[in-house]
């Protein structure tokens, strides 16, 4: 796991009850360390703080999810911000923790993330037994079908699967994909969401929703 937290105190308590608890703990105590750590480490799990010297916990987030759609992402502060939650979506982190507790709501939530976003080192991404995503060339298989997608169609993708069974406002999924510049996102977001349908439409443990009040959901079983 990649831990990023610039009190030194803090640190060493988290770090040793993390190692005591069966992680492989590698340390950095501000955001461009936890960056440089990331690239040479591939963490299962990235723990942030979000008040981090230099660059902090949302924006190493956003910098990672720049290029790693999948790793789990935790941020953690004791300090009140009433935006925490819209700054977390933001920056594609998976989970925001109001506190710094070491306690057993921690590590469930961690070992839940890791558990429902599981790190694949490979070019193949399984989805279920009959979808897989080639990650190296984009390209979906699916159920007998195969055909190669944008890498916005694959970041489209993924985002659905890291928010699996929750509905995805479509404002939020054509900023993230497509940027809040891009004056055809919505068209863009219609045809990405067509393609992966008709790519996975006979794979029966897959259900890409619309959702009456225009809410994105993927239903994978």
């Amino acid at each position: 796991m990649l831990y990023a937290e610039d009190d030194r105190d803090i640190a060493e308590l988290f770090s040793i009850d993390f190692k005591e608890s069966g992680y492989d703990v590698n340390w950095a105590k501000d955001g461009p360390q936890a960056l440089e750590l990331y690239q040479k480490e591939a963490p299962d799990i990235i723990v942030l703080d979000i008040v981090l010297p230099e660059m902090n916990g949302y924006e190493v987030a956003n910098e990672i999810r720049k290029r790693d759609l999948l790793t789990p992402i935790l941020l953690m502060s004791a300090i009140p911000d009433d935006e925490a939650e819209l700054k977390c979506v933001q920056s594609n982190a998976n989970c925001i923790m109001r506190n710094k507790k070491l306690d057993k709501g921690l590590y469930a939530i961690m070992e839940n993330l890791i558990k429902k976003y599981p790190v694949n080192r490979g070019s193949k991404f399984s989805i279920t037994a009959d979808t897989w995503l080639d990650m190296d060339n984009n390209i979906l298989h699916s159920a007998g079908c195969s055909e190669k997608i944008s890498f916005r169609d694959k970041n489209l993708l993924l985002i659905l699967l890291r928010n699996k069974s929750i509905p995805m406002k479509r404002e939020v999924l054509e900023s993230e994909v497509w940027g809040d510049k891009d004056r055809t996102r919505e068209e863009s977001l219609y045809k990405s969401l067509s393609l992966l349908r008709k790519i996975m439409a006979n794979d029966k443990n897959i259900e890409l929703q619309t959702k009456r009040n225009s809410d994105i959901v993927l239903i994978v079983r």
